[in-house]
């Protein structure tokens, strides 16, 4: 289906006797862009967006690292991992490193027993025994898969690991690790008071940077490309963005629906779960003349402007179609020289 006649308004108006002459006005056509060149589109422009939103956040990574605060931060949290015991030197959690390790399950699951024992008993992260005692009583509950006792009590009424193979044991403590040990520790106040600034600065030169690649992709390149506002996926499968006018979007209008599209379209999609996007989807597909929910809002119209002229002002659509006049060789007017003489 095409779009048949979106009226080029090309209307010259002058005052007259306090009323308004329309001089000129003029019709044209333009295919409705199909679907599957707008979703291809779309798709390219969000690939553009992340490649440039990963790469801004890598370079601000690197940055932030040699930031004086939050390199103090950082080395502040490596210094309570390492202190826990969960963590090895270089800031690995041990089951990690003895996951890769050769050792044999006897030793591994020693040290496990060792970091974990030191762990909770380590005052600065607890300052009662809670956590130890609970330990003991999952301790006092362990089974195999058959329902033998993993721990019994020794002659000094302490638990001690049974008879049972080395690896169960292993399994045990890489158990209490993964699911307590590790949970323990990102709640305790220390941990949680750096963990906060690494986490929320992370988050928040993410939103920057994807925001960044977002604003490129589809603002700052159509200004560029200006000629029927295309974004690089317009531009790879020659669509343009059109007033119900017929013309090219001006600036002031672009800058007006894009900032619908970023607020109700990315950041309102962000906290509704996509809403808006679905929305505007469904109207899209439904809609005579493919306008999605901020087209209709902002009457514009994608089109597909291969092999089709789109005109930024009447001015340049009334040039054309002169120099297309005098082109013609009915027109009695144009007179080709003779190159004889």
């Amino acid at each position: 289906m095409t779009i048949r006649y979106l009226t080029l308004m090309f209307q010259m108006e002058t005052k007259r006797m306090e009323r308004t002459e329309i001089v000129e006005s003029s019709d044209i056509e333009y295919p409705k862009a199909k679907l599957y060149k707008r979703w291809f589109s779309g798709l390219m422009d969000i690939i553009l967006t992340l490649f440039i939103g990963f790469l801004l956040y890598g370079i601000t990574a690197l940055v932030t690292n040699y930031v004086p605060s939050y390199k103090e931060n950082s080395q502040t949290r490596l210094k309570l991992e390492i202190e826990s015991g969960l963590y090895d030197s270089t800031g690995n959690l041990i089951l990690n490193t003895l996951e890769d390790s050769k050792d044999s399950y006897d030793s591994k699951k020693t040290n496990l027993s060792k970091a974990i024992d030191g762990f909770y008993s380590n005052s600065t992260f607890f300052d009662e025994d809670t956590a130890m005692n609970q330990y003991k009583g999952r301790k006092e509950n362990a089974v195999d898969k058959d329902g033998n006792k993993l721990f019994v009590l020794d002659s000094n009424s302490n638990l001690t690991e049974g008879n049972l193979k080395a690896e169960t044991y292993y399994d045990f403590y890489v158990y209490e690790i993964s699911n307590y040990s590790i949970a323990l520790l990102s709640s305790s106040d220390l941990f949680q008071t750096t963990s906060r600034v690494i986490v929320l600065t992370s988050i928040i030169e993410m939103f920057i940077c994807f925001g960044i690649g977002y604003f490129i992709s589809f603002n700052l390149i159509p200004m560029f490309l200006k000629r029927g506002r295309k974004t690089f996926g317009m531009y790879l499968f020659n669509l343009s963005v059109l007033t119900d006018e017929g013309l090219v979007v001006s600036g002031k209008k672009f800058i007006a629906r894009q900032l619908l599209i970023f607020f109700i379209g990315y950041i309102l999609d962000i906290f509704t779960v996509f809403i808006p996007f679905l929305v505007s989807m469904a109207m899209m597909h439904l809609s005579k003349r493919g306008q999605d929910f901020f087209d209709y809002v902002s009457g514009t119209y994608i089109i597909d402007s291969k092999n089709r002229e789109v005109y930024m002002s009447i001015e340049e659509y009334n040039q054309a179609n002169k120099v297309k006049q005098m082109a013609r060789i009915e027109n009695k007017d144009y007179q080709p020289k003779s190159e004889l003489h």
